[in-house]
């Protein structure tokens, strides 16, 4: 909180005033002069006291200076502040505009598949999140145990909606690099966005994220940063996929 010291100069030019005059009244009273004549030299005194006059100008300027230095100084933090709180309104309103963005690319997402039965064939429609689900099904009915055929899998179910998929997976990727190259913000804040967008993806999407960083295991940004951040936490896939898959995904976030 910033200190009123404004209200103490009045006092400190009185104080300094008192000063003056006690200092010029005891050189008189020493003098122990009572003539009219020598009173005359009392003028005189004032000669002397314009040194004492001008250092206590001196005093008051340099203390104006510092009142003034101390007051720069706090409207600059304040400034900071203020400029470190609109950097960070304009990262998280990119961040959630990126968020909204990702939305609209799953509210987007459609998929067309057939169904026999009974020898008659049944278009169905998969929408948005429905779609995830889908392909999940898809992979984890054609998965072997030991997971020895997950790239040809992945690859049969991957291609025919690389389109769609690629789009969300980028668009996913951007949003945590937009995080994690954020020099706004520190280290605590990015590991708290990133739960945030973690917390956006349904499970089946986290699955699939899951698959595909795996099935691009080359050392992929969109893996290591995945892991950095451990976008696919509470998710216990030791239950869902092959261990072999399971033990590349490696979160370095605790």
């Amino acid at each position: 909180m910033k200190e009123n010291n404004d209200g103490n100069i009045p006092f400190y030019v009185a104080l300094a005033i008192f000063i003056i005059f006690i200092v010029l009244g005891l050189t008189y009273i020493l003098q122990g002069s009572s003539s009219y004549d020598d009173r005359g030299t009392f003028g005189d005194m004032f000669g002397g006291a314009n040194a004492l006059f001008t250092g206590l100008s001196v005093i008051g300027l340099l203390y104006t200076i510092l009142l003034q230095r101390k007051d720069l100084k706090h409207q600059q933090e304040q400034l900071e502040l203020q400029n470190k709180a609109t950097l960070l309104q304009n990262f998280e309103t990119t961040f959630f505009n990126l968020i909204n963005v990702h939305h609209q690319i799953i509210n987007s997402m459609q998929l067309i598949h057939q169904v026999t039965s009974s020898g008659i064939k049944t278009e169905i429609i998969r929408n948005a999140r429905g779609v995830f689900l889908h392909l999940f099904g898809l992979i984890h009915k054609s998965l072997h145990n030991d997971g020895t055929n997950f790239s040809q899998v992945y690859s049969r179910v991957y291609m025919p909606l690389n389109f769609h998929l690629d789009h969300y997976y980028n668009n996913l990727l951007q949003i945590i690099k937009y995080i994690d190259e954020s020099e706004i913000i520190n280290q605590v804040l990015k590991n708290k966005y990133c739960m945030i967008l973690s917390s956006q993806l349904s499970e089946h999407e986290k699955i699939m994220v899951f698959y595909h960083i795996i099935y691009i295991n080359y050392g992929d940004e969109f893996k290591n940063l995945v892991e950095k951040y451990d976008i696919l936490n509470n998710f216990n896939y030791d239950f869902i996929v092959p261990e072999i898959l399971a033990q590349k995904y490696n979160p370095k976030m605790k």
